[in-house]
């Protein structure tokens, strides 16, 4: 498991940048009914979800995560029923896979070679 390892500077970097792919992707995803759907209240509670529990519990062996989209009628097309939204882990990669990789550590976006010597 890997967890941060050094103190947050609140800078814009990776998790900014996660939720503004989140929130282009739901635009997208609902398509000619996004500015009916995401009014700001709704939106607003969209990205709060996704910021405080999606994001921070994403694991690559989900296969299906759903989260509410308050008010929104029943769109199958985009996915939501009931208030749901459903995305598969090959979206929620994608919409990852979309971040802008400025303002981050080569670390995050190259893998790790460890020198068992560097200890």
């Amino acid at each position: 498991m890997i967890s941060e390892c050094s103190v947050g500077t609140a800078d814009a970097c990776g998790s900014v940048f996660l939720n503004r792919a989140f929130e282009d992707a739901i635009r997208k995803r609902l398509g000619k009914y996004a500015e009916q759907v995401l009014k700001p209240r709704c939106l607003s509670e969209m990205i709060r979800h996704f910021d405080h529990f999606i994001k921070v519990e994403f694991k690559d062996d989900v296969d299906l995560i759903n989260f509410a989209v308050p008010g929104a009628p029943n769109i199958p097309e985009a996915y939501v029923e009931d208030g749901f939204m459903s995305m598969t882990r090959f979206s929620q990669k994608q919409m990852m896979s979309l971040t802008p990789q400025r303002g981050t550590s080569r670390y995050l976006h190259s893998p790790v070679r460890q020198d068992p010597h560097s200890y």
